[in-house]
């Protein structure tokens, strides 16, 4: 391949679009080429910026492949260097890719990138969601100053899709272990919105999706702090969804999430039987 023989002449901009574009069409590139990038991308991480950090993290999240120790420790260093120069979207991707690969980010690039969400005003729900998903599966408890102004963007958007309700539903489970408060106060905001979410619409969504809602139902019956400040017609959504979520669950093999094992070690916490 063309990309292969010159990958020593790639700069940072042309290695995360080549990445990128083989993620958009969906086709896997040879392992050579993939460990070529990975390797050019070390040699010049002082040129990549905030959109080609993300888009590349992004690209190798959606095809799967694992940036390798040497590229995330140089490209996280490189974000906390150019943070200020992030938008909402580089955020949203960087952090839904570092969850998506199961890469823990440093605690310096969580406050960058936290640092950063808080002055931006072109927050949209997807980038919203994917942010709090992200944190919610890296076991990560955000900003309660974040989670606020995440909530009051969400409000004002009025543009909601299921997946990404059902992502903030999922990431209310694990804000509540910490901040009830705003755990509720988040799932109050969705509550006018939970019919966006349909039988329909979940006959179409993967597994891990199903996972999610289910564990979100699972919460909701054993957190009282979350119980008591749901809306009704949030816990109606368990008589319409509940056995499909659960069915899901209980068909899926999964490895727990930090998320996930954190709540657990909760549930059990209150004296409650945990299997998995």
């Amino acid at each position: 391949m063309q990309a292969l023989l010159l990958h020593t002449d790639f700069k940072s901009q042309a290695i995360a679009n080549t990445l990128w574009a083989f993620a958009t069409l969906g086709l896997q590139p040879g392992s050579s080429l993939v460990s070529a990038l990975i390797t050019r991308s070390v040699v010049v991480q002082k040129d990549f910026n905030p959109q080609d950090i993300a888009n590349t993290f992004w690209a190798l999240a959606s095809l799967g492949v694992q940036p390798g120790k040497q590229l995330e420790d140089a490209l996280n260093q490189q974000a906390i260097v150019v943070q200020h120069e992030f938008n909402s979207q580089n955020i949203a991707n960087l952090l839904w890719a570092l969850a998506t690969l199961g890469l823990l980010p440093n605690k310096q690039l969580v406050s960058a990138l936290t640092a950063e969400a808080l002055v931006r005003k072109d927050l949209n729900p997807q980038d919203i969601s994917n942010s709090l998903w992200a944190f919610t599966t890296l076991g990560i408890q955000p900003d309660t100053k974040l989670v606020a102004m995440m909530t009051d963007a969400w409000i004002v958007s009025g543009n909601f899709k299921s997946q990404d309700i059902g992502n903030m539903l999922w990431a209310a489970c694990f804000l509540s272990i910490h901040s009830p408060t705003a755990a509720c106060q988040l799932i109050r905001v969705l509550a006018p919105h939970h019919n966006t979410i349909t039988l329909d619409d979940i006959q179409k969504c993967n597994f891990h999706y199903l996972n999610q809602l289910h564990q979100f139902f699972v919460a909701c019956g054993v957190d009282e702090s979350l119980r008591t400040g749901l809306p009704v017609s949030i816990l109606a959504l368990k008589e319409t969804l509940g056995p499909a979520c659960h069915q899901a669950f209980v068909n899926e093999d999964t490895k727990p999430s930090k998320s996930q094992q954190q709540v657990s070690q909760t549930l059990r916490g209150m004296g409650l039987f945990v299997t998995g």
